[in-house]
């Protein structure tokens, strides 16, 4: 059989763009099968894939192909394709995931590109939204604010340093006044930062410290602003685990699904390596039907929110609990659709642009 032909049986041809899509697949893969890519996505399908799909070389070998395939067809990470099972999909029902890089299109329909800028720098973020953040925030931009550093700490031992541009919890961290016997290392560690923005840390609830109190664990709520109101969609919280202080799922946090009407935990939570949970692996706190303590308000709170830009239509708000209800941690200007697809492994990409009011009509 002529490879041709072979690549003809290995794909659907729902569309006429499959057949372009998986030649492109079986190039890449010749191509690049040495490469660093192709090595780091065998490790991503030997991490990530069901061990009984690729108990074979030929059964791996056809894994391997519709994974790139899917890269190309549907813009889908090794990550989207295991987390969704598009080897149990078909071409029709592949296109309906947002992925992690069809994603964009999105975005760029519904958010205004200048209006974006705000949610882009955490420091005029966190100008536009103040009112909302419950705690103290100042920018950190080398030595002359050394002084604010200074006068901030009379105030609050524990803090957080943020990179202005960062996402995903990346170059987030945690320090104590406490733990310098002088400022001259800590002054260091500022100076080397760059650019930054310092928060006083949250103080969260004890409902919510009860999943895991390193951490503090957010409430992900999606809001897209349409004709009609702003609708909230897919809520989730992210708990962190193994005493990590930050909760991101891209830093190994784990994510629960809420049920937008009752704020109850109603799917089964996981995490980035596919792994699923009942209960807490730490702390044995119960996940499934866990609820979201004040859940009311933390959707109003979104709610308003989203009207603060309405021309940025899409926006993910991660919100905290403390004793004096809920604050804004941050906006997410590109809110990932992951965690709101991972729980039930449903498509919500013609749903999204539905709402949005744009015409995605092959879409389900």
């Amino acid at each position: 059989m002529s490879n041709v032909s072979k690549i003809r049986t290995l794909f659907n041809r729902e569309n006429p763009m499959d057949f372009i899509a998986a030649v492109h697949a079986r190039r890449f893969e010749a191509k690049h099968k040495h490469k660093p890519f192709i090595q780091s996505l065998d490790n991503d399908i030997r991490r990530l894939c069901p061990p009984e799909l690729i108990d074979t070389e030929k059964k791996y070998a056809r894994i391997r192909t519709d994974v790139v395939y899917s890269i190309y067809a549907f813009g889908a990470s090794a990550l989207d394709y295991f987390a969704y099972r598009f080897y149990a999909k078909t071409y029709a029902e592949r296109r309906t995931f947002f992925t992690e890089f069809n994603r964009y299109e999105f975005y760029s329909y519904v958010n205004d590109k200048d209006a974006m800028k705000i949610f882009q720098d955490k420091y005029v973020t966190y100008r536009k939204f103040s009112k909302y953040y419950g705690r103290e925030v100042f920018a950190f931009g080398g030595a002359s604010d050394i002084t604010k550093l200074l006068d901030f700490s009379q105030r609050h031992d524990e803090f957080f340093v943020k990179p202005v541009k960062s996402s995903c919890g990346i170059g987030v961290k945690k320090y104590r006044f406490s733990d310098f016997s002088s400022l001259d290392k800590l002054t260091r560690i500022m100076l080397e930062s760059g650019r930054s923005v310092v928060e006083e840390a949250i103080v969260q609830s004890d409902e919510m410290a009860s999943l895991h109190a390193p951490s503090v664990n957010t409430l992900r709520v999606n809001t897209l602003v349409t004709d009609d109101g702003v609708k909230l969609l897919y809520p989730f919280m992210r708990v962190g685990h193994s005493n990590a202080f930050i909760d991101n799922a891209g830093s190994g946090g784990i994510i629960m699904p809420i049920d937008v009407n009752t704020g109850v935990v109603h799917l089964l939570p996981g995490d980035e390596s596919l792994h699923r949970y009942i209960v807490h692996p730490d702390t044995g706190a119960q996940l499934v039907g866990f609820k979201v303590p004040r859940f009311d308000e933390a959707m109003k709170l979104a709610a308003e929110l989203a009207s603060v830009v309405p021309s940025v239509r899409f926006v993910g708000w991660d919100l905290a609990l403390t004793d004096k209800g809920w604050v804004m941690v941050e906006g997410n200007d590109r809110a990932m659709f992951f965690c709101q697809q991972f729980g039930d492994r449903i498509g919500k990409r013609g749903e999204h642009f539905r709402l949005a009011g744009i015409d995605r009509t092959n879409l389900s």
